[in-house]
This record gives C-alpha cells, structure tokens and sequence, in this order.
C-alpha cells in the first residue's frame, strides 16, 4: 500500500484541538447531555424510529476537516486568548444545537 507519510506535527496540533473539543463538547457538559440522549433514547422507543437528524444535532462539532488540518489555524491554538475564545464559542454552538435537539424531542410529544 502507498499511504503518504504521517506528518507528526499536524497529528500533536489536532491532538491539542480534539481535547480542548472533548473538554468542551463533553466533559464540561457531561449531566446536560446525559438528559439530552436520555430524551432522545426515550423519544426513540416510544416512536419506534430512529431520530437521525435529532442524533446529528446532538453529534455533530463546531471543526469541520479542513480547518481541522488547516496548520496555520491550530498554530493559533498556542495563544491561549484565541483558544479561551474558541472554546466560548464551541460552548454557544454546543448548546444551541442541544437547545434545538430538545426543541425538536418536545414537538413529537
């Protein structure tokens, strides 16, 4: 197989980016998404169907693949008012989509 090579310094700048995401998407929101999933679990069984467009809101990230590989943009990452600023703003996205998810869960009822 003729794979490129692995460039190890994208791959340590990514490794920063997924935690402050993880931390941010999960970690610091971990009850509130609890009852979000619980909600749609409970939504699914009741409807017998599954919810995708409900699942993307609760699953999708703010990053898309190339900004995720954008080097210039990661480098940022080391001033660390631009990453505080990010993940403020991931926290918004993060919680608007929720907000929506629930929205949506609360129609069906």
């Amino acid at each position: 197989m003729n794979q490129p090579a692995l460039n190890y310094r994208l791959i340590l700048k990514r490794q920063r980016l997924v935690q402050r995401m993880f931390d941010t998407a999960i970690s610091f929101r971990l009850a509130q998404l609890k009852d979000a999933w619980r909600a749609l679990y409970s939504a699914e069984a009741r409807l017998k169907r599954p919810l995708p467009e409900i699942r993307a809101l609760l699953t999708s990230v703010p990053i898309d693949a190339r900004r995720s590989e954008d080097e210039a943009w990661l480098a940022q990452f080391d001033n660390k008012s631009f990453a505080e600023q990010q993940m403020m703003e991931w926290q918004l996205w993060f919680l608007k989509n929720q907000r929506q998810a629930i929205a949506k869960l609360e129609e069906l009822k």
